[in-house]
């Protein structure tokens, strides 16, 4: 996660990204005045969904 401020808007801005470690690729990420575990996940889950075709399994076995 990364965080930076607007000078001119008195407002800081964060950005949490999501990188793809065998290609190197960024795969995901949130951008936005606050950043949350709930925006985490929302990424998370937006991600993988869009990553994964409805017929693979699932990366992790959920038991």
């Amino acid at each position: 996660m990364k965080y930076g401020y607007v000078a001119g808007y008195d407002q800081f801005f964060y950005i949490a990204d999501m990188i793809d470690v065998y290609d190197r690729t960024l795969v995901g990420y949130h951008m936005g005045a606050c950043c949350e575990a709930k925006d985490v996940c929302r990424m998370v889950e937006a991600t993988l969904t869009s990553r994964l075709s409805p017929e693979e399994p699932p990366p992790v076995d959920p038991h």
